[in-house]
């Protein structure tokens, strides 16, 4: 594994990862590595959500052409029912 040593990183913030990495029950070398991995998966996690909102958008507009298309069939079914009734009627005198 890589070593990376940061210069120059104010007092307070060692501080407060001090703090947070003992709220969190690890060593301040073992949070500040977990910070940066979820640092560093935000940008898969963005692309994933991304794909994600891009797909349900499409599932959506299937979705609303599917019901149109359902509503002009009903509507379709609905005007040839009373015909064919009255062909039937027709063919039975």
């Amino acid at each position: 594994m890589g070593i990376i040593s940061i210069r120059n990183l104010d007092e307070d913030v060692i501080l407060r990862l001090n703090n947070l990495a003992k709220k969190a029950g690890v060593s301040r070398e073992e949070y500040i590595r977990n910070l940066l991995a979820i640092a560093v998966e935000r940008d898969i996690i963005d692309e994933y959500q991304n794909k994600y909102a891009a797909l349900t958008r499409q599932v959506i507009n299937i979705a609303q052409e599917a019901a149109f298309v359902l509503e002009k069939n009903s509507a379709l079914i609905e005007e040839v029912i009373p015909l064919l009734e009255e062909i039937q009627e027709k063919r039975q005198e």
